[in-house]
């Protein structure tokens, strides 16, 4: 189910229960643009960022109080999309993701403070399809799967429908 939201000048169609915008209103197979701005600078408007107006195309980047960085997101049309990265406060890596218009979109994983792999988890357009989740020493305390989920599997097939062009996982 679409509904409309006013902004920018237009319309933008949204898909109901996210904050996806519908699929024909931005190209997705651009490359995102090598143009780097502080996440300070830009607004959140609730389905995407925005960037003097406009959905943000570009690499938005935080840093912690020190300067230090803390993430770093290639945004297109307004939403992750791209290789996504965030760093805990003493330098080592907290997250890795990748994104498809905003959605979770391949394999993503979290470490600790120390290093240590916490998660790993493949997801689909925003849906996890399978995942592991490990102990403090590395070993793995817990796999799972929704693979075999109606829910996960009719919203997978939608947004494939959706979005042709976007990547195979």
């Amino acid at each position: 189910m679409l509904f409309h939201r006013r902004g920018f000048g237009q319309e933008r169609a949204l898909i109901t229960g996210t904050c996806m915008t519908d699929a024909d209103e931005f190209d997705w197979s651009k490359d995102v643009p090598d143009f780097t701005v502080d996440l300070a600078e830009l607004d959140d408007d609730g389905h995407g960022f925005v960037y003097r107006g406009e959905p943000f195309s570009g690499i938005a980047i935080s840093y912690y109080g020190d300067g230090q960085v803390e993430s770093l997101r290639p945004c297109l049309n307004g939403f992750p999309h791209g290789y996504c990265q965030w760093w805990h406060d003493n330098g080592q890596l907290s997250q890795e993701w990748t994104a498809f218009a905003g959605m979770g979109h391949g394999w993503g994983t979290t470490w600790n403070e120390d290093g240590v792999v916490v998660k790993k988890r493949l997801s689909e357009f925003g849906r996890a399809l399978e995942w592991a989740i490990f102990g403090p020493d590395g070993a793995v305390i817990e796999t799972g799967t929704n693979r075999a989920d109606k829910l996960t599997l009719e919203w997978v097939e939608k947004y494939r429908r959706l979005f042709p062009k976007a990547p195979v996982v």
